[in-house]
């Protein structure tokens, strides 16, 4: 099977609020779903043409959305 390349983006990574809303939930479909979840400093197109998804947790930079049309320009999907 497939395994699914996740990789999230945090507004503050470490905050109990990235945590709660990103990494747990994520680290528990993980547990039960075929995915590897990465981290990252940062998208460019190397990056995004080797995953499946770009996960925000808060998207509330410019750099986010740069990002997150890097990943769609790819044909990659964003949550």
């Amino acid at each position: 099977m497939k395994r699914f390349k996740i990789i999230p983006i945090h507004s503050e990574p470490g905050s109990p609020q990235s945590f709660y809303r990103a990494g747990l939930p994520l680290a528990e479909l993980a547990h039960n779903y075929p995915l590897d979840i990465t981290q990252t400093k940062g998208i460019n197109w190397f990056t995004a043409s080797h995953i499946d998804m770009l996960f925000f947790q808060m998207p509330t930079k410019k750099s986010d959305l740069l990002s997150a049309q890097i990943v769609q320009k790819c044909g990659k999907k964003v949550w």
